[in-house]
C-alpha cells in the first residue's frame, strides 16, 4: 500500500497495450509489401518486427529511397482498418486518470495516434504524449521514454507496454542519482528537482529489478 500510494505517474504504450492493433498493423504491412513487390508474409514480418519500422524496411532490403513511399502505403492501408481498444482498456485508463498523471509513449505517428485518441475520447487524459516525430530515436531505444519523463517531476512511475515491447526491451524506473532542474508545468517550487530516470536492460541482461 505504501509503494502504491507514492506512485505519481503511469506511462502507457499505445499499440498492443491499450489498442488492439495487431491485426490492423499486420494487414497494413502485408498489403504494403505486396504493393512494393516484396515477397513477405506473416512469418517474415514476425521474425523481423520492431517498433522502429525502419528496421523492418532494412530487413526486407527495401531501398532507403522508397521508405517514404512505404510509409504512405502503410498509412493508406492502415486507414482501412478500425482497431478497437483492448478489453478493459477504457475503464483502466479512466480510473487511473483520476488518481495519477498519465503519459503515452508510442512509435506511432502523431496524426494517426491523435486521431485514434480523439476517437476514443482519450486525448485530454494523457498529459504527456510522445509520438514517433518527437524523438530522434524510436523504441526500443529509451529516448522516447526519457522525453516523456523530462517534463514531469515524477519520483515514482509505472510503465505499461505490450508483450512484444517487453520481449524487445525491459524497462524499469529508478531514483535519479544526479539532480536536474524540474520542468513540470506551472510555478516551480524552490529547490524542486526532477527525480526520475529510466533505465533499460537488454533481454539477455540479468536484472532483478525488471
Amino acid at each position: 500500500m505504501r509503494a502504491a500510494s507514492s506512485l505519481q505517474g503511469v506511462l502507457f504504450d499505445w499499440d498492443g497495450t491499450l489498442l488492439d492493433s495487431h491485426h490492423a498493423d499486420t494487414q497494413a504491412y502485408l498489403e504494403m509489401f505486396r504493393a512494393l513487390g516484396i515477397d513477405w508474409g506473416v512469418q517474415e514480418l514476425m521474425r523481423h518486427y520492431s517498433p522502429d519500422w525502419h528496421r523492418v524496411y532494412r530487413a526486407a532490403r527495401l531501398p532507403r529511397a522508397r521508405w517514404e513511399e512505404a510509409d504512405r502505403l502503410w498509412e493508406r492501408f492502415y486507414r482501412q482498418q478500425k482497431p478497437a481498444l483492448l478489453p478493459g482498456a477504457r475503464s483502466v485508463v479512466r480510473a487511473l486518470a483520476r488518481r495519477f498523471t498519465l503519459g503515452l509513449v508510442t512509435s506511432g505517428s502523431r496524426a494517426r495516434v491523435h486521431r485514434q485518441l480523439r476517437r476514443f475520447g482519450f486525448l485530454e487524459l494523457f498529459a504527456a504524449r510522445v509520438c514517433s516525430e518527437d524523438s530522434p530515436r524510436r523504441k526500443p531505444h529509451p529516448a522516447p521514454l526519457l522525453l516523456a519523463l523530462a517534463g514531469w517531476a515524477w519520483r515514482r512511475m509505472f510503465v505499461s507496454m505490450s508483450a512484444t515491447r517487453r520481449r524487445t526491451w525491459r524497462w524499469r524506473a529508478a531514483p535519479v542519482s544526479a539532480r536536474s532542474p524540474c520542468r513540470a508545468p506551472g510555478p516551480r517550487p524552490s529547490g524542486c528537482v526532477r527525480r526520475a530516470r529510466m533505465q533499460c536492460c537488454p533481454p539477455s541482461a540479468s536484472c532483478r529489478a525488471c
